[in-house]
């Protein structure tokens, strides 16, 4: 069974990386060094390019893990995983690393199939997604 996800980078961290480089820009500017600002404009610039890209990756579920893109995850390293039909998320909690959670988007049409492939190699936890997590799906981060 496979999918495919569109997303656009990694924004949580760009977030902090916006805000640093606006206000470095500005700081050069006071100072009237427009050499640092026009490299910090040239930064920014690449920095929106590079997030603005169309990242595609096929996900896939096998017999002996999840592949995301080029990345396997066998299930003897995952913990669990819950679901979230609504939204169209699956989640899924690993033994072991940074970050101790991932999670994919699917069409909402799968979110049986999935469940029920799942359920034969890891547990199913019921969790309800934090106001948090919620807000930064909203906002895009």
């Amino acid at each position: 069974m496979e999918w495919e996800i569109e997303t656009k980078g990694d924004p949580k961290w760009i977030w902090g990386f916006r805000f640093f480089l606006v206000l470095s820009f500005f700081l050069f500017l006071v100072q009237k060094n427009f050499w640092g600002a026009g490299i910090i404009l040239l930064i920014s610039i690449v920095l929106f390019y590079f997030q603005s890209r169309q990242i595609k990756y096929v996900c896939q579920l096998s017999d002996e893990g999840i592949k995301i893109g080029d990345e396997i995850y066998p299930f003897s390293n995952l913990k669990s995983f819950w679901i979230d039909k609504k939204e169209g998320y699956l989640y899924l909690e690993k033994m072991k690393g940074l970050p101790p959670y991932l999670s994919l988007p699917f069409p909402k049409e799968m979110g049986n199939k999935i469940e029920n492939f799942l359920k034969n190699f890891l547990e199913k936890v019921p969790r309800e997604e934090s106001w948090l997590e919620k807000f930064e799906r909203k906002i895009g981060i």
